[in-house]
């Protein structure tokens, strides 16, 4: 049986089964996206927080755009040359697509790249700090922190300071400095809700051995294996629905012995009477051992050191992924960041709020009071404000918050450097990657623990713009990958389809093109958006 209007479209409609199919997925895909782009404006609307405004590299998101709509052309061009039964030219256009689809997400993956390497701290006044993390130099498990020097002011090339701060020399390992450092000689891990997870144990075990120490059981003294604490959770559960057996036993005992003294009482007035107590020393329960204890072999403390997305620290207990808690000590942990960006603007509407001067208290910020370049810098921003001030009230207008509060990493570099923004040049590979740490200086500023109220990556972890840039930006890739799969499967593997119905084939290439349109259309507003608002 033939399905009708598979391949020829129907008289009333002009349209064919496929088309139909098309334009009811795009209507879901409408919703979908609609519902994202209506998240996104009411999360910036409604934000209790500094929205971040035009974070996003321009040039790689203009370019974005012009590939897609590029390919949006070649698409078409491919369909009419199936049209045309030219099928030379349709492989031609449809590997242009494939590519322009290619080059797309190759950009995209540079962009993601440079906010995973980006580093956000909150300090606990409110100042949100932007740069990128120093390094500090890691061996024999113990971690040697830079030694902080104050950069002269107006000082404008670190070529050799930014050089030290990435490299590690001989025999030494390079980490970044934001690590989590505990000392301590005994640590717990707690089977209930243990994860057997091979890596974790090796990890402790290797960073325990870096330092030539071992851990073992505090009970046994056997070593730390994933084997003894697969052993001890079995044995937990055992135990623990061991006694739970016993327990119900005990119950459905005391409520048939309280029925045969009280038979008139209605069942839940009974229950509430109904109180089991078993004896500790009862031989019948099993001891259950929720925790298992380990200690260095020596008994000396052992540094371990973690990154903070692992570990909750406090000062004399920190707290691991999957039930292993350390009881010891805070060890020395700073994050060390250059900094590329300042925003105050969390800061002065505390300020506000509590009805005093906002510059007044950016000036008594500990950024502004610990560093005297940083001071330098945000000295040289006033004289930029209140110049820009003037201008804009010439023209009936005032600066925003952001004007007002927040410094780009052009702004940073020429106000050290004494001179104009305008007077910085980007290269090319900033446009797309944001400053060259090599080549330009940035203030290197050191946060102890306790001054951080929060720090990330800018991932979807560092505010509610983010998580929503990577939630859209990474569905509509996703999409852009599947229509670039089913295009070069049309392109470059349908000979047979070609040369036995080129109708069909068209057809379907037409309803692959209506989607692809589709993906540049979300993209069209996307740009604007997330990239220029």
């Amino acid at each position: 049986m033939e399905i009708p209007y598979l391949v020829e479209a129907r008289k009333d409609t002009g349209l064919f089964n496929s088309k139909i199919a098309i334009w009811l997925f795009l209507a879901s895909e409408v919703m979908l996206f609609g519902g994202l782009f209506s998240s996104y404006i009411f999360l910036r609307i409604y934000a209790d927080y500094p929205w971040p405004e035009r974070a996003l590299p321009i040039l790689p998101g203009y370019l974005n755009t012009f590939i897609l709509i590029g390919s949006s052309i070649t698409v078409v061009f491919a369909w009419a040359a199936l049209k045309l039964r030219k099928y030379g030219w349709f492989q031609l256009w449809i590997g242009i697509t494939i590519v322009c689809a290619a080059i797309f997400m190759v950009l995209k993956g540079i962009e993601y790249n440079v906010k995973f390497q980006h580093q956000g701290v909150q300090h606990l006044d409110g100042t949100i700090i932007e740069g990128h993390l120093s390094y500090a130099k890691l061996k024999d498990g113990i971690v040697k922190y830079p030694e902080q020097k104050k950069a002269k002011a107006g000082h404008g090339d670190s070529h050799d300071k930014a050089k030290d701060s990435h490299a590690a020399p001989s025999g030494y390992e390079k980490i970044p400095a934001n690590v989590i450092n505990f000392s301590t000689n005994e640590l717990s891990i707690n089977l209930k809700t243990y994860v057997e997870n091979k890596k974790r144990i090796k990890f402790l075990n290797d960073q325990a051995a870096e330092q030539k120490q071992e851990l073992v059981s505090v009970e046994t003294g056997e070593p730390l294996t994933l084997e003894l604490l697969d052993a001890a959770r079995k044995d937990y559960r055992a135990n623990f629905a061991h006694n739970e057996d016993l327990q119900a036993k005990w119950l459905r005992e005391a409520w048939d012995k309280a029925r045969e003294q009280d038979s008139e009482s209605p069942n839940w007035k009974l229950a509430r009477t109904l109180k089991v107590e078993p004896n500790p020393a009862d031989p019948e329960l099993k001891t259950v051992v929720n925790t298992l204890k380990f200690k260095t072999k020596s008994g000396d403390p052992v540094i371990f050191r973690f990154k903070p997305t692992e570990v909750r620290e406090y000062p004399e207990s920190a707290i691991l992924k999957g039930g292993v808690a350390l009881s010891g000590q805070l060890f020395k942990s700073p994050l060390i960041i250059q900094i590329d960006g300042l925003d105050f603007r969390a800061l002065a509407t505390a300020a506000e709020a509590l009805g005093k001067e906002p510059m007044e208290e950016i000036e008594k910020s500990w950024l502004i009071t610990t560093y005297p370049e940083v001071a330098k810098i945000w000295h040289a921003h006033l004289k930029h404000v209140e110049k820009l001030t003037k201008h804009l009230e010439e023209r009936g207008q005032e600066p925003n918050e952001v004007d007002l509060y927040r410094l780009n990493w052009k702004e940073i570099v020429a106000y050290s450097q004494g001179i104009s923004p305008n007077e910085i040049k980007e290269t090319f590979k900033e446009k797309f990657k944001g400053p060259d740490y090599y080549k330009r200086h940035f203030p290197e500023v050191t946060l102890k623990r306790d001054q951080i109220h929060f720090e990330s990556k800018f991932t979807p972890r560092w505010n509610n713009f983010y998580a929503i840039y990577f939630i859209i930006t990474g569905l509509h890739g996703l999409h852009v990958i599947g229509g670039a799969i089913v295009l070069f499967y049309f392109g470059f593997r349908s000979r047979k389809m070609y040369e036995s119905n080129p109708t069909w084939l068209t057809n379907r290439v037409e309803v692959a093109g209506l989607f692809w349109h589709f993906v540049d259309l979300v993209w069209i507003f996307l740009f604007p958006v997330l990239y220029l608002m």
